[in-house]
Parts: structure tokens; sequence; C-alpha cells
């Protein structure tokens, strides 16, 4: 009896999905959903950004296994996190505390692993005030 053996190569990629539009209430939290899907584990991700678009600025940056605090623009440091126990599971969704008028627009989420990248863009939109009763 022989026995054959094969080897597969695993086909390198590297797959960024979001819901596309969001909406939050001033003064609320919104989840702003990104997922990454590769062969990569989430640990081996050289990095995961979250930037506003028509500003470039940077929101929350995810480097090789924990966020960097300090390279957030200071108009979301301490309101922007990731949901670090979701994180193995490829999720890299975005909570933005104490929304503002002005956190209204679009945001990408982008993840970069050797000479791979992917990005999906979400939109922030309907920023309403809540009515106290």
């Amino acid at each position: 009896m022989a026995i054959l053996s094969l080897s597969l190569g695993v086909s390198e990629r590297l797959v960024v999905t979001g819901t596309g539009v969001a909406s939050a209430y001033v003064g609320d939290e919104v989840t702003l959903n990104c997922s990454v899907d590769s062969h990569i584990p989430p640990g081996e991700l050289e990095n995961v950004t979250w930037k506003k678009k028509d500003q470039e600025m940077l929101v929350l940056v995810f480097r090789y296994d924990q966020i960097v605090p300090v390279s957030a623009h200071e108009l979301y440091r301490d309101r922007a996190d990731l949901f670090t126990a979701e994180i193995p599971k490829g999720n890299f969704s975005l909570r933005l505390k104490h929304v503002r008028p002005e956190d209204k627009g679009e945001y990408v989420c982008e993840a970069h692993s050797g000479h791979l990248s992917a990005s999906t863009i979400i939109v922030l939109q309907g920023l309403g005030k809540t009515t106290d009763n």
C-alpha cells in the first residue's frame, strides 16, 4: 500500500469588512463594525488602524497585539477603544464614546500584514441629540 502525501499551500489573503453605516446620538457610545478575516493570527498582524477619512486623522492604532494610545489624535484619545476580548476572533470594531457632532463622517478600518493590506469604510451619520422627558 502506497501512502500519498500532499502539501497544500495556504494562499495569502486579507479581507476587511464592515457594516457600512452607523448612527448615534450626541453624547452616546457607538460601535463601528470591522472584521479582519485572514489566515494570519491577530497577534501577528502588523497593524490595524482606524482613521477619520476626511481629515486623515488617526482615531486608533492596534500594532502587534496591543493598542497604541499615543498614536491617536488628541480628539479621540480616551474616547476610542476596541473590544479586546473579540480581537482573537478578528473583530476590530471601534467603540467610540461620548460622540460629538464633529465625529460625523467616514471612517476607514485598515489592516496591514507584510505586503498585504485591505480596508473598509464605515459612515457615521445621523448624529441627533437625545431628548430628556
